[in-house]
């Protein structure tokens, strides 16, 4: 196994567990809830792209942003997160 792939699943592995603690019955209210899956999601998805771009050829750029209830913060349990790449 690659050690992206090894990254790869150590990262899966910690939003999948952040995933569960967040919806598990807690004093977090709503609004707390869906903040807190968008840092989730934010937690896997910025070293992925950080260890992708140090792969990288020199000069290889590229911009994510985000859409949707992501880019407003604002993640519900089971829903989709919309990125655009550029």
């Amino acid at each position: 196994m690659s050690e992206a792939e090894t990254t790869l699943e150590a990262l899966l592995g910690r939003y999948r567990s952040n995933e569960t603690a967040i919806l598990k019955p807690t004093l977090l209210n709503g609004w707390e809830i869906v903040h807190e899956r968008a840092r989730a999601v934010d937690a896997f998805l910025l070293p992925f792209f950080d260890s992708i771009l140090k792969n990288s050829p020199p000069g290889y750029r590229v911009v994510i942003g985000a859409t949707g209830g992501y880019g407003r913060r604002e993640l519900l349990p089971n829903s989709d997160d919309d990125l655009i790449f550029m």
